[in-house]
């Protein structure tokens, strides 16, 4: 990856990268397989979008499109819910944990199903 464009005003609008939180760069590239394609960058740890060429609007919504941040929120509000209401003496253990298991598997669902999703958008 070669060149950064300058003054980029959507440089101001990249989200950090969600490996590593790292700043993003959006570059024109300048190697031989994919010169004039632009790709988005982390600064830190070099993880990118793909390569966009021709018509490259939507690079800067596909780099911050984040998919997967609201079913992984529901899956970790799932477990939270599991450690923190398990102990309690006052539930039935066996009817709260059918409960936690289907609203866990629930969370897990919907998370899968969008990371599938968010792998599978171009």
């Amino acid at each position: 990856m070669d060149t950064m464009r300058a003054n980029d005003p959507a440089q101001d609008e990249l989200l950090p990268c969600p490996f590593c939180g790292g700043k993003a760069a959006r570059m024109t590239l300048k190697d031989e397989a994919n010169f004039g394609g632009d790709v988005i960058a982390c600064t830190s740890c070099d993880a990118c979008s793909r390569v966009i060429f021709g018509e490259k609007e939507g690079l800067v919504d596909a780099w911050n499109r984040r998919a997967a941040d609201l079913a992984h929120s529901e899956l970790v509000d799932a477990l939270e819910a599991i450690v923190r209401h398990y102990p309690n003496p006052d539930i039935s253990h066996i009817d709260y944990r059918a409960h936690a298991c289907r609203q866990a598997e629930h969370a897990l669902a919907n998370y899968r199903a969008a990371l599938s999703a968010e792998g599978g958008q171009e």
